[in-house]
């Protein structure tokens, strides 16, 4: 059987079947089968769906307006920090400040100290600090 052989074939495969087929009676099945089903219905579309979408767009709404209306909030204020006297010193003189941050300074390794490390005057000064 070749590709042309097919090609005649075909058109005639489903005739017989077709021609035993009572569309009247089918018709009426499948309308009765309609009938005898409910219509599914879709959960979206139910009443207490819509009511619970519809109360939570009112509270949504009514709460963007309180919170822009009603709620006083404080102006938001930007402040540019200016170090005090920086403006008095000449380029020469901040160039100097800027080269002394450069400079490494030591740093100390962590020695245990304890309050027996402190003479009086110390103790004082420590005492008078803890208590304000």
């Amino acid at each position: 059987m070749n590709e042309r052989d097919i090609e005649e074939i075909a058109p005639h495969l489903g005739s017989d079947a077709a021609e035993r087929v009572d569309l009247d009676r089918v018709a009426e099945r499948v309308v009765a089968e309609l009938r005898a089903k409910p219509a599914p219905i879709a959960w979206w579309r139910s009443t207490a769906v819509l009511r619970a979408a519809a109360v939570g767009a009112v509270l949504l709404t009514g709460g963007l307006a309180v919170d822009r209306l009603v709620i006083d909030r404080p102006a938001s204020v930007v402040a540019l920090v200016t170090p005090v006297g920086l403006e008095e010193f000449s380029s020469a003189e901040l160039a100097e400040v800027l080269d002394s941050l450069d400079q490494m300074t030591p740093v100390y390794e962590l020695v245990p100290a304890s309050l027996d490390d402190l003479d009086e005057t110390e103790l004082g000064d420590l005492l008078a600090a803890m208590e304000g």
